[in-house]
């Protein structure tokens, strides 16, 4: 009997599967077992009332305890220090987010949930990336391609048409439509990851009633044409803001994007300009309209010249002040956007 000693530091070096042996042994080693490969990712920063090293500490104990969450130190402008969180889908990490807030009590700022899409570069290599940041600039790029998924649906014949509808208007192609009896329904359709991340299932279970079930599984990859959004506020680019999106619906979502930015925006004293860019081309815009105080309220009669030079003092003061000041973004918008 004996013991030995291994320079592990950390425990997330030690592979499940290592088969530790004397040099001249002929045992063979157990197979590795391999490691779930993420499919969403998450960015995961502390809230206002939740302290950086203890949010640290957390995430490293759940993280140790569900191995197939993924984690790497990652930076905000706005938002600071935090991580992404690769998870297996979007249900994991919903659970993730409450176990974290139950067992640890740490509240957290989660940002919408991302996908790892493919860029085919004209040098003949392969890119994965899962945010904008990352992405390569277009002309070096032959090809764009997304995953889809192969969802697979029983559903009451009495809900089935709305299922049907909200299937192809995820750009879903039906692979399956067969009879289970009992009035019951099997439709199977290959769908682009991309529109399951989000509300896929609550739709599907708010269509049927909550009777259908839903399941999915990998079906490789479809080729797509993707562009990156930038969003700028008062003419600086929002780290943690820039989007990928698919080149035909990119309006649409430049329009919605100003537009839920503007009602999460607070009023400044000064005007806030929000705009969607793509490659240096505004796509669409919204203004913040500012804060304003009468400054001509104390006045009665006299030359109206007293007036004018007055609101031209607080223009100038606006002016300035836009110059100088920083443009407060809500953590809000990192939630919903």
């Amino acid at each position: 009997m004996g013991y030995f000693i291994l320079k592990v530091k950390e425990v997330e070096d030690v592979i499940i599967g290592d088969t530790i042996c004397l040099p001249d042994s002929s045992i063979e080693p157990i197979q590795a077992i391999p490691k779930p490969k993420p499919s969403i990712f998450s960015g995961v920063f502390p809230d206002e009332d939740t302290d950086f090293r203890s949010m640290k500490d957390s995430l490293e104990k759940l993280v140790r305890s569900d191995t197939s969450v993924s984690m790497h130190a990652d930076s905000n402008q706005t938002l600071g220090q935090g991580w992404t969180l690769g998870f297996l889908g979007s249900l994991h990490r919903e659970v993730f987010a409450q176990r974290l807030y139950q067992e640890f009590g740490t509240s957290i700022i989660m940002t919408q949930p991302s996908i790892t899409y493919r860029a085919f570069l004209s040098n003949n290599e392969i890119k994965e990336f899962n945010c904008a940041n990352d992405m390569p600039d277009s002309y070096n790029v032959v090809k764009w391609e997304e995953p889809v998924v192969e969802t697979t649906l029983v559903v009451p014949g009495s809900h089935l048409s709305h299922v049907i509808s909200h299937c192809m208007s995820c750009r879903g192609i039906q692979k399956e439509n067969s009879t289970l009896g009992e009035g019951r329904f099997l439709l199977k359709y290959e769908i682009p990851l991309i529109e399951t991340v989000t509300d896929f299932y609550s739709s599907i279970k708010k269509l049927s009633s909550g009777y259908a079930t839903c399941d999915f599984e990998d079906a490789g990859h479809w080729e797509t044409d993707l562009t990156r959004v930038d969003v700028l506020v008062n003419g600086s680019k929002v780290d943690g803001l820039s989007m990928i999106v698919r080149s035909d619906v990119v309006r649409e979502v430049c329009m919605k994007t100003v537009k839920n930015i503007k009602t999460l925006m607070p009023r400044e004293l000064y005007k806030v300009i929000i705009q969607c860019v793509v490659g240096g081309k505004v796509l669409a815009r919204a203004e913040v309209s500012p804060l304003r105080k009468d400054v001509t309220k104390d006045l009665y009669g006299g030359d109206k010249t007293r007036g004018m030079k007055l609101l031209a003092r607080q223009r100038e003061g606006k002016r300035k002040m836009k110059d100088k000041a920083v443009v407060r973004i809500p953590k809000a918008v990192f939630r919903t956007i």
